[in-house]
C-alpha cells in the first residue's frame, strides 16, 4: 500500500515542476526520473533538434499512458492511439513515426514496435483488399500512411471511400492494438481527407510539424 501510494504521488510531484521549465528535454529529464523501465526513443526524440511542439504532444501522450497504468481494469477505458502528423516535406515526419512506434512499445501500449509504412496512393493502387492485409500486419504495432490525402474519396471514387471506412473502422475497433498515423501536408489532409468524412478528426489527433 505504501509503494503504491507513492507511485500515486509522483505524477503531482513532476507535474508541478514541469510547469516550470520551458525546454521538452528538460520537461522529460524531469518526468521519467518517476516512470519505471527504460525510454530510449523518447531520449532520442527529445534529443532532436526543433519540433518543440512536437515534443510536447509527445510528452503529453507518454503521461496519459503512464496515468493509465495507476488505473484499475475497470476505471481504464480504452485510448485511442492514431495520430496525424501534418507538415511539408523534410520536416522529419517519418522519422518521428518511426520513433513514436518505439516510444508505444516501451510504454505498454503496443506489444511490438513494428512499424509498416505505405502511401495512401499505394492503398489505392493495390485496392480495398489488400488494404485489409496491410492494416492486419500492423496490429500490435503501427500503420504508418504518408501522403494519406491520396485516400480522398471523391477523386479515388473506385478505391478509396472503401479503403477509408476499412481505415476509420480499424481505428475504432482495434484502438487497443493498433496505432495509425497518418502523414501529409496540413492543407491538403484538412481539405480532402478530412473533409470527407468527419470519422477522422475523431479518430486522429493532429500533430503539426513546422
Amino acid at each position: 500500500k505504501a509503494l503504491r501510494a507513492a507511485t500515486q504521488a509522483r505524477p503531482s510531484k513532476h507535474v508541478s515542476a514541469v510547469n516550470e521549465v520551458q525546454s521538452p528535454s528538460e520537461m522529460w529529464q524531469l518526468l521519467k526520473t518517476g516512470l519505471r523501465g527504460h525510454f530510449p526513443a523518447m531520449d532520442e526524440l527529445m534529443g532532436l533538434t526543433g519540433l518543440h511542439q512536437v515534443k510536447l504532444q509527445a510528452l503529453r501522450i507518454l503521461r496519459k499512458i503512464e496515468s493509465d497504468k495507476l488505473l484499475s481494469a475497470r476505471q481504464r477505458a480504452p485510448r485511442s492511439l492514431n495520430f496525424t502528423f501534418m507538415g511539408n516535406p523534410g520536416t522529419g515526419k517519418t522519422m518521428v513515426a518511426r520513433l513514436f512506434a518505439k516510444i508505444l512499445h516501451e510504454t505498454g501500449a503496443r506489444s511490438s514496435a513494428v512499424m509498416e509504412e505505405t502511401t495512401g496512393q499505394k492503398l489505392v493502387q493495390d485496392g480495398a483488399i489488400k488494404a485489409d492485409a496491410v492494416i492486419q500486419s500492423a496490429v500490435n504495432g503501427v500503420l504508418f500512411i504518408d501522403e494519406a490525402h491520396s485516400l480522398d474519396p471523391k477523386h479515388n471514387r473506385s478505391e478509396g471511400p472503401a479503403i477509408v471506412t476499412k481505415l476509420l473502422k480499424a481505428a475504432e475497433d482495434q484502438r487497443e492494438h493498433l496505432t495509425i498515423i497518418l502523414a501529409g501536408y496540413q492543407d491538403e489532409i484538412e481539405a480532402r481527407l478530412y473533409a470527407s468524412d468527419p470519422g477522422f478528426q475523431s479518430r486522429f489527433e493532429d500533430i503539426v510539424f513546422p
